[in-house]
C-alpha cells in the first residue's frame, strides 16, 4: 500500500519472513513478525464501545418499597416492605436456608453456591443465615435482608449472587413507560432491572442484573457497560525491490507463491472482570486464492512457524485450539478458540487477561495458482465471537463482531509482440518468433529463486527470472501474458529474436499500485502503472523507431472506478537493412577484365600445345 507511514525492516529479517521463519514476540511488548514490526496495539476503548444500551429491553421487579429520605449524599429506604416483583417466601429460603421436618418446607440455601459460580472466594459466611419468612410479620424478614446488603460493594459477588437469586424468584414484571431505554418505575422502591434484550449472534452484550434504589416516576436507565470487543485485520504490504513494508487494513499486492503475513488482534469486553467464564473465538476465511501455511496434521514446530498467539505482545503456546478446514469451494476456514479466557494466563509472571488485555494472531498464507488476477482480489474476511452475557456463570451466549476484511491483489502485464505494416490500420501488425523473459528486483539476495544475473549486489538489488516464454512445438505467439504479479521493480529481455528483425534493449521499469475503497466501500485498484522507464545504462526508454515517442504501458480499466489488474504495451521490432551505397563503380570492372584476360590466356595456351602436336 502506498498510504500510511511506512515502516523499515531489515533486509535478513525480510527474507526470513518469506521463508516462513517467524521469530516469537519479544516479551518487553515490541511484537514482531519476521523483523517486521506489528501495529502497535491499540487500548481498550478505541472503536469498540457502543451506545450506552441502545435497542436494549428491560423488565423491573420491585424487590422492597418504601420511601425514601436523604441522609447526606446517601439515599435512604425507609419503612422497608416486600414489594410485589418477588415471591419473598421463597427468596428468603433460598437466601437463608429453611430447615424442617417436612420436605416441602426443608430448603438448603443456594447463596453461598451461586456467589462461587459468579467467581467469588472458595470460603464466605451467608449474610442472610438465620433471616426466616413469617408470613404474619412479613416486613420483618424484609428488612433483616435489607440490612444484609446494606454492606455489600457494588458489583460485588455477594451482591450479583442476590441479583441472580431474586431473578429465579420474580413475580409481577413491571410494563414500564419512559423514555428510549429507559423505565418510568411507578413507585419508590428498591428493584431488580433485568435486560432481556435478544442479544445472540449480534455486536451488543446484554447488561448485567441491575438492583436500584429510585424515587417513584423517575425516568430510570440501566447504565451498566457493556462495551463488546473490536477485532482488527490487516494484512502486510512488501515491497521486495526497496525492502519497504506497512501493514494495511484495506489490500496488498503480492506474487503468486509469495507468503503473505496477516495479523488478527482482538480487544476485549470492557465489563470482563463481570463474567465468570469468558468464551472467545477467532473465525476467519481465506477465499481459493490463498493456501493457509497451518495445517492440521503437520508437525507442531512446523505450525509453530506460521502461526503464533500473543498476548500483549507476548507469545502464549497453551490455553487456545487452533482449526484450520479447507471447504468443497475452495476456501479456508481457520479457527482459533480460547474456551475460556478468564484461566488463561501469560508471561513469566502468569499474568490474568484482563479489560485491557490486546490478543494477537499472526499467520501466514500462500497466494497459490487458484489466485484471481484483477479488480476483485483475493479476499480474507475474519471476526470474533464472544461472550456477552455477564449474568451467565457459563459461556452463555455469544455475540460476534462484524466481519473485517483485506484482500490481497496480483496483476498481470501483457507485452504484445509487433512490426511495421503500412497495410494495418494502426501501422503495425503482430510478430511472430519472439520469445521474452521478465525478471523482478530484489533489494535483497533471495534463497528460493534460483540463479541471480550477474551484477547483483546489496547496492543495485538483484535480478530473479520471473517467466521465460519462448517459441516452441510450433507455438509462436505475439503476445506474451505474465500472470501474479506484485507491484515492484522489473526487467523485461527479449530472449528469442525473430529472424531478420533486430533485437530490442532491454527495458527496466517500475509497476506502480495503489488499492484502496470506492464511494460505496469497495476494495479496488485505485491507480495501476508503469513508470520510470529505463534502458539498460539509465536512460529514458524510447520507441524502436527512432521517434521521440515513449513506449506506453496501459491499464485496463473496470466499468466504473479502478482497474482490472491488467496492463499491456505494445514492443515493436525493426528489420535487419541493407545500406545503399554512392560514387564509382569501384573495383567490379577489375574483376570483370581480369577474369575475361585469364580466360584468353587460356585459350590461347591450349591452342598452341594442339600446334605443336601436328608437328
Amino acid at each position: 500500500m502506498k498510504h500510511g507511514k511506512k515502516l523499515l525492516a531489515l533486509a535478513l529479517a525480510l527474507c526470513m519472513a518469506f521463508a516462513l521463519a517467524v521469530p516469537a514476540f519479544a516479551d518487553d511488548g515490541d511484537v514482531t513478525i519476521g523483523g517486521i514490526e506489528l501495529p502497535d496495539l491499540p487500548t481498550n476503548g478505541e472503536n469498540n464501545g457502543q451506545p450506552q444500551n441502545v435497542d436494549h429491553t428491560f423488565s423491573a421487579y420491585q424487590i422492597f418499597t418504601g420511601t425514601i429520605e436523604k441522609n447526606g449524599d446517601d439515599d435512604v429506604l425507609m419503612g422497608v416492605q416486600w414489594g410485589n416483583g418477588v415471591n419473598a417466601a421463597n427468596l428468603v429460603a433460598v437466601l437463608a436456608g429453611k430447615a424442617g421436618t417436612e420436605p416441602e418446607l426443608a430448603v438448603e440455601s443456594k447463596f453461598i453456591s451461586t456467589y462461587q459460580s459468579l467467581g467469588g472466594a472458595d470460603t464466605i459466611s451467608n449474610p442472610f443465615a438465620g433471616i426466616v419468612y413469617d408470613p404474619d410479620r412479613p416486613n420483618v424478614s424484609a428488612d433483616a435482608v435489607a440490612r444484609a446488603l446494606e454492606g455489600m460493594a457494588y458489583n460485588s459477588y455477594e451482591a450479583r449472587a442476590f441479583a441472580a437469586l431474586v431473578d429465579e424468584n420474580t413475580t409481577n414484571a413491571i410494563t414500564a413507560t419512559g423514555e428510549a431505554n429507559s423505565l418510568k418505575l411507578p413507585t419508590a422502591g428498591y428493584y431488580l432491572t433485568v435486560d432481556t434484550t435478544s442479544v445472540d449472534g449480534t455486536q451488543t452484550a446484554r447488561n448485567l442484573d441491575v438492583l436500584a434504589l429510585t424515587e417513584a416516576n423517575d425516568n430510570y436507565t440501566p447504565n451498566e457497560k457493556r462495551d463488546v470487543p473490536k477485532l482488527d485485520k490487516q494484512v502486510l504490504e512488501t515491497n521486495d525491490s526497496d525492502a519497504t513494508t506497512e501493514w494495511d487494513d484495506t489490500a496488498a499486492d503480492y506474487d503468486i507463491d509469495d507468503k503473505v503475513p496477516f495479523v488478527l488482534t482482538g480487544t476485549i469486553a470492557d465489563n470482563y472482570n463481570l463474567y465468570k467464564v469468558y468464551k472467545y473465538v477467532f473465525h476467519d476465511t481465506l477465499s481459493a486464492g490463498l493456501t493457509l501455511d497451518y495445517k492440521n496434521d503437520a508437525a507442531a514446530e512446523e505450525n509453530a512457524k506460521v502461526l503464533k498467539v500473543y498476548v500483549n505482545g507476548i507469545q502464549i503456546t497453551d490455553g487456545y485450539d487452533v482449526n484450520a478446514t479447507v471447504n468443497e469451494d475452495g476456501t479456508t476456514s481457520l479457527t482459533v478458540t480460547f474456551g475460556n479466557l478468564k484461566t488463561l494466563t501469560y508471561g513469566t509472571d502468569n499474568t490474568k487477561i484482563d479489560k485491557d488485555s490486546v490478543i494477537q494472531v499472526v499467520y501466514t498464507a500462500t497466494l497459490n495458482e487458484n489466485a484471481t488476477v484483477g479488480s476483485t482480489g483475493n479476499s480474507n474476511e475474519a471476526y470474533l465471537e464472544f461472550s456477552n452475557d455477564p449474568n451467565s456463570t457459563d459461556d452463555g451466549d455469544t455475540g460476534t463482531t462484524p466481519t473485517d476484511k483485506v484482500t490481497v491483489f496480483t496483476f498481470e502485464l501483457d507485452v504484445n509482440k509487433v512490426k511495421e505494416d503500412s497495410n494495418a490500420e494502426n501501422g503495425t501488425s503482430p510478430l511472430e518468433g519472439a520469445g521474452f523473459t521478465l525478471y523482478k528486483k530484489y533489494a535483497t539476495a533471495q534463497t528460493d529463486k534460483g540463479e541471480a544475473l550477474e551484477g547483483g549486489s546489496a547496492e543495485n538489488g538483484y535480478y530473479y527470472k520471473v517467466l521465460a516464454i519462448d517459441p516452441s512445438g510450433g507455438n509462436k505467439p505475439t503476445t506474451f501474458r505474465f500472470e501474479g504479479l506484485d507491484a515492484g521493480e522489473y526487467m523485461l529481455k527479449e530472449t528469442t529474436i525473430p529472424s531478420g528483425y533486430n533485437k530490442i534493449e532491454d527495458m527496466y521499469f517500475t509497476i506502480e499500485a495503489v488499492e484502496g475503497k470506492d464511494e460505496s466501500g469497495n476494495v479496488i485498484i485505485k491507480e495501476l502503472k508503469v513508470t520510470d522507464l529505463k534502458d539498460e545504462n539509465g536512460k529514458p526508454m524510447k520507441a524502436a523507431n527512432g521517434t521521440d515517442d515513449a513506449i506506453t504501458f496501459t491499464p485496463e480499466p473496470t466499468e466504473n472506478e479502478g482497474y482490472t489488474g491488467k496492463i499491456s504495451t505494445d514492443i515493436l521490432n525493426l528489420k535487419g537493412v541493407v545500406l545503399p551505397g554512392t560514387g564509382g563503380i569501384g573495383t567490379t570492372i577489375f574483376y570483370v577484365v581480369g577474369g575475361l584476360l585469364i580466360a584468353g590466356a587460356g585459350i590461347l595456351l591450349i591452342t598452341k600445345k594442339r600446334m605443336k602436336s601436328a608437328e
